[in-house]
Parts: structure tokens; C-alpha cells; sequence
């Protein structure tokens, strides 16, 4: 193996630190236009519906820093939000988030993230002049809804706001001539597997799985402070995530890929190596040629030293090789050569001892079960009278528990060693001591970590979620479950477009992955698609830019919230439906009752997905079709 392919394997790691967000400036031509926030749990991307790209993607979370904590005064609290984070290591227990899960519950955090993203988009007014196109979970509860939209039309004097959702909004976008599909979005949190017939999700047959991207990078960060634990302070969770992004992929066997790393040369070929910060030490000048002639000279001086120690206690012993002619050189060469036998053998012998000593540790060898077996024999004796150790024979015993029990190193074995090697030295210089002893390793190599199986188990957590100790099914086990509520042809309307997005969907060997499962579980000889989005990423935002109007057309305006109130929506393709609250009354005959019964109209029933008309009118009676509660 050459050095260049040993430096291919070895992997650098950025650290990259946010930069602060520059504060746009406001053009009065922006008067009107609707503004697109894709208020994600992990990040946020903001932009007016006019800009090809996001005009700020930031960090979802802020945190509070305190300065001057040890002094006595009150300390000063300063915010940080978002890309005013330049360490997020340093606060990463102060961070707070609008979100919990999915879901937007905190609006203290959420109006601090509103007024960050107002101010860096120049708006400078306290009322925000714009319609909003928000994104939010898929069957967001009413209350949130509620509060989210008194926040933006109390706070900041909006006109109306559309509420979509991030897997709709890019699963219409690359799918413009498909009404019928499997969307399978992948968040930070969670897994939605949502079917959509003609052109409308249907939310009651839905699923929701608690795994997302947050899951696989804490799971990768536990296991590698683990496995690793000399290295357990740099193994940060923000290095655990850019390792995610960067070296993880998905298997599409699983239990195949994970049985090649038990082959020596695989391990050797796939393993990575990450290298984590360090401080180097000095640079030495002096060059590998003279260290070597520096370990010579001070081998030989000791030697030297040595035979002085020798000649002072008794005479000097003539000296095998002493002044050898060359015409017996090729004699020393071979009495070097037995010199180096007999190391070597006494080397081995060393080892040996060192394994069986090592086996000996071990419970389930057999000179371990041996020792147990002989020692639960004696401890079986009736023993009236302790007179062990009165026979010769007693202390045969100790001869048999100690049989290849490996000893110890013998006095006399170190200085035959110690001599051969001294010879050794002053008559071959290319001898450097034990050749068994593994290479100095360089200090960039203790700073290294190994990702071996890591690399396939860690996107394996999507498919089993037990590996993480949920009790629940994967992606696969959740997409069967979900075409198993429907029949035979709407199940193959389903499976001619399993669309793929999200964030972690960007994992190498996803799209691979779901076709050999839908191939295990589909019929024979049936047809399935999958398909994974462009840009896994951003196409929630994009999809938003390139439908801004007919959304802003269908959004909650002012007037509808002063009339209905925060939780009510206009239904729409890339949105939630609507579900009214059932309010419990007070039957007539009930005793002691103080509310007088009122004769109520009953709620009209839904219309089944295949009849959803695309309509403006406000949705105020819905009731469920299904059991959205597991979605």
C-alpha cells in the first residue's frame, strides 16, 4: 500500500461555523410580495416569492449567553440567534427551539425567530406588509394553528397567511402530471408516509414515524464517544452530524454489507479514518538518518559502558568476533545469523507466554474452564480438618491449575536477551530490537477514529427503528402496513410513484434501498416506481416560490380570522385539512344541568379523497374520515 492511497482513506474535518446573516436591504418594489418562510424544525429558509433562492437559511433555535457570570452584579443576558452563533458547541445546553418534535409550541422562541427574520429582511416597520406563506407539520393541531396565527396577525398586522406543507408543497413540484403517489417525507423528527389520490393526501390513512435525521445523528454521536471514549470531549454533536452528512450511506442489503466487514481486506479497503483536531507537537530538524545514527551511537556507548561494568568484576573474556579477517566474513555473517535465531526463539517463547496468559484471562477458554474445574473440585471436599499441604501430592494441585498457565519471564531468559541483543547491535547495525513490537505510530494517528460498520448502521436506524429502542415498524414495515389499507388498484395507483424527500431522503443508497424492499413485498411480476426529489432540500421552499399566487389566492386572510377565528384554514392541494373540534353538550334530561339544550345541525361528512374539489371556501365542519391521531 503506498502513501498516497493510505492519505485517500483519511478524512479532514471542517468545523465549519455559521456566519451572521447581512441584513438586506428593503426596496419599495417588494410592497405585496408574498413572503415564503419554510419554518422547518431544524432549519429555516426565507424568501420573497421574486428570489430564485433563499434569501437567509439559518439555524431554527436561539440561545441565551450571559456575560461577566462570575461577577457579583447581575449579569447581562445576551441573545444569540440563529447564524449569531458562531460556536453552537459553547451554548448547546442553552439552546431553545420554537419546536417540540415537529410541531411549533414554543411562540416565545418563535416570535424571537420571527422578529430575527423580519429585521435581516429589511423590513423595518412594526407592521409586516405581506402576505406569508408558512409551512407547517402535516395535521397540525388546531391550538398550534391557532396561536401561530394570532401571533402574525396581532404582532405583526399581516394580511393573510397560507399554511402548507414542506412534503406537499415537493411533491407537487416534481410531480406535475401525477395525481397518485406514496409521498415518504423524512424530517428532522419524524417519518411521514403519506398516500395521495388524485391530487389530495389523504391524512387518515397516513402513518408517522418517530425517526428522523436529529435521531441518527445523536445515535452516531453516543456510539462513536463510545466506541472511542480517549476521544470523548472532540466527538461533538455537531461532528457527529457533518460526519453523517458526509460518510454515512444506506445499504441495500443490510445483513450482507454488515457480514463483509468481517473480512480482513475489506476492512482495510472501505474503513475511513476521521481526523480530529490536535496540537501538533514541534517540528524536529533532524532528519531520520541521523536519529538512526543517533540510536546506534547511544546503543553502542552502552554497550561500552556495559563491558566496563564487566571487565571491573572479573577478566575480559575473549570475544568471539574480535578482529575478524575478510577472510572470515562470510563466518561472522553466519554467526549473526544464529545470534539472530536464537533472539528470535526467545522472542517467540516470550509471546507465547504473553497469548497464554492473555487466553488464561478469558472465561471461556479451556485452560480457564480447567483452572474452574479443579477449584470447584476442591472447594466440593468435606473438610473436617484443614491439613492441605501436609503431602507432597496436596501441592500437585497447584501444578495442575498453573499447567500452560503461560509464567512469567525468567530472570536468566532477560539476560540472554539483553546479551544477544547488545551483540546484536555492535555487529549488525541494521538491527533495530524487537521486530514484533508494532510501529511507532505519529501523533495525527492518535488522533484518529475509525468508521468501519458505522457507515451502513447508522442509516439502518430508518428502516429499524428497534436499533434506536423504538417500539415501531420502519419505513418499509410502515409503507406495507399503509397499501394494506387500500385494494388491489388503488394499491398499484400508490406504488406507480413512491416519491422520496426531505433532508435525510439525500442519503446515498436510500432510493436503492426502498425498490428492493418494494420488490420483496409488492407481487410478482408487479410494477412500482420510486423516485427521489431534485433538490431534497430546498424544493418545499422552491415548490412554495412557483405557486405563490394561487396560494396567497387561498390563504387566511384578516377578516377570516377576525370571523373564525386562528384555527380555521382554506383547504387547499399543498395544505392540511381542517378538523373541527367536537364540542360536548349538555343533553337535556342531564340533572343539574345549567346550559339549556340547543337543537345543533348535524356536520355534513367529508368527502372522500377521489371527490376533493380544490375549493376557496373556509372549511368550518369537518369530521375525520380516519384515525388521524397515529398520523
Amino acid at each position: 500500500m503506498t502513501a498516497t492511497e493510505e492519505t485517500i482513506r483519511i478524512f479532514e474535518l471542517k468545523d465549519a461555523r455559521s456566519v451572521p446573516d447581512a441584513i438586506h436591504p428593503y426596496d419599495t418594489s417588494y410592497k405585496g410580495t408574498p413572503l415564503i418562510i419554510d419554518n422547518g424544525s431544524y432549519q429555516c429558509r426565507i424568501g420573497w416569492a421574486t428570489d430564485q433562492e433563499p434569501r437567509i437559511v439559518y439555524r431554527n433555535c436561539y440561545a441565551k449567553h450571559r456575560k461577566d457570570r462570575g461577577k457579583k452584579i447581575a449579569a447581562e443576558t445576551e441573545i444569540l440567534v440563529a447564524n449569531e452563533i458562531g460556536n453552537i458547541e459553547a451554548v448547546r445546553f442553552q439552546l431553545k427551539s420554537p419546536h417540540d418534535e415537529n410541531v411549533v409550541t414554543h411562540f416565545e422562541a418563535q416570535e424571537i425567530m420571527f422578529d430575527y427574520t423580519f429585521s435581516h429582511l429589511g423590513i423595518s416597520t412594526t407592521q409586516v406588509d405581506h402576505p406569508v406563506i408558512l409551512t407547517e407539520a402535516f395535521c397540525n393541531p388546531n391550538y398550534s394553528r391557532q396561536l401561530m396565527s394570532e401571533l402574525l396577525f396581532e404582532c405583526y398586522g399581516i394580511p393573510s397567511v397560507t399554511y402548507c406543507v414542506d412534503g406537499l408543497l415537493s411533491y407537487h413540484r416534481n410531480n406535475h402530471d401525477k395525481h397518485d403517489g406514496l409521498l415518504v417525507n423524512i424530517g428532522n423528527y419524524t417519518t411521514h408516509i403519506i398516500p395521495i389520490l388524485n391530487g389530495c393526501a389523504d391524512p387518515g390513512s397516513s402513518r408517522r414515524i418517530r425517526m428522523g435525521g436529529l435521531h441518527l445523528t445523536k445515535f452516531l454521536w453516543r456510539w462513536l464517544q463510545l466506541r472511542f471514549p480517549q476521544h470523548l470531549n472532540a466527538i461533538t454533536l455537531s461532528r457527529a452530524e457533518e460526519i453523517l452528512h458526509n460518510h454515512m450511506y444506506i445499504a441495500e442489503d443490510y445483513m450482507s454489507e454488515i457480514s463483509k466487514w468481517s473480512d480482513v481486506n475489506y476492512y482495510e479497503k472501505c474503513v475511513r479514518r476521521i481526523q480530529l483536531p490536535f496540537v501538533a507537537a514541534p517540528v524536529s530538524t533532524v532528519s531520520v538518518e541521523q536519529q538512526r545514527e543517533r540510536r546506534k551511537e547511544a546503543a553502542r556507548r552502552l554497550v561500552e559502558l556495559n563491558a566496563k561494568k564487566r571487565e571491573e568484576k572479573e577478566p575480559k573474556p575473549k570475544r568471539v568476533c574480535e578482529d575478524v579477517s575478510p577472510k572470515k566474513k562470510a563466518d561472522l555473517e553466519q554467526w549473526v545469523e544464529e545470534v539472530k535465531q536464537q533472539w528470535r526463539e526467545i522472542q517467540a517463547r516470550r509471546a507465547a507466554r504473553r497469548h497464554k496468559r492473555q487466553e488464561m484471562a478469558k472465561r471461556r477458554t479451556a485452560a480457564s474452564q480447567e483452572r474452574m474445574r479443579i477449584i470447584s473440585q476442591l472447594a466440593r471436599r468435606e473438610k473436617k480438618d484443614d491439613n492441605f499441604g501436609m503431602r507432597d501430592e496436596d501441592w500437585d494441585v497447584y501444578k495442575a491449575i498453573n499447567k500452560e498457565g503461560g509464567g512469567s519471564d525468567s530472570e536468566e531468559e532477560n539476560e540472554k536477551l539483553q546479551e544477544l541483543e547488545s551483540a546484536l547491535r555492535q555487529h549488525s547495525p541494521e538491527f533495530l530490537g524487537d521486530s514484533t513490537a508494532s510501529k511507532p505510530t505519529s501523533v495525527a494517528e492518535n488522533y484518529q477514529i475509525q468508521l468501519s460498520t458505522e457507515q451502513i448502521r447508522i442509516g439502518e436506524l430508518l428502516f429499524q427503528p428497534y436499533m434506536y429502542g423504538l417500539e415501531q415498524g420502519g419505513i418499509t414495515a410502515t409503507i406495507q402496513y399503509v397499501l394494506g389499507l387500500f385494494d388491489s388498484t388503488t394499491q398499484n395507483r400508490l406504488v406507480s410513484n413512491v416519491f422520496l424527500t426531505g433532508s435525510p431522503s439525500s442519503l446515498p443508497g436510500l432510493k436503492p434501498r426502498i425498490e428492493r424492499e418494494l420488490l420483496a413485498m409488492r407481487p410478482f411480476q408487479s410494477h412500482f416506481n420510486v423516485s427521489l426529489a431534485k433538490n431534497p432540500i430546498l424544493d418545499a421552499w422552491y415548490g412554495a416560490r412557483d405557486t405563490s399566487e394561487e396560494l396567497v389566492a387561498v390563504g387566511l386572510t384578516r377578516t377570516d380570522y377576525l370571523e373564525h377565528g386562528g384555527d380555521r384554514i382554506r383547504y387547499h392541494k399543498d395544505g392540511n385539512m381542517f378538523w373541527a373540534p367536537l364540542t360536548p353538550i349538555a343533553p337535556e334530561s342531564a340533572p343539574g344541568s345549567a346550559v339549556p339544550s340547543k337543537e345543533t345541525t348535524p356536520a355534513p361528512e367529508a368527502k372522500p379523497v377521489s371527490e376533493c374539489i380544490f375549493s376557496t371556501d373556509i372549511i368550518t365542519t369537518v369530521e375525520p374520515t380516519g384515525d388521524s391521531s397515529s398520523s
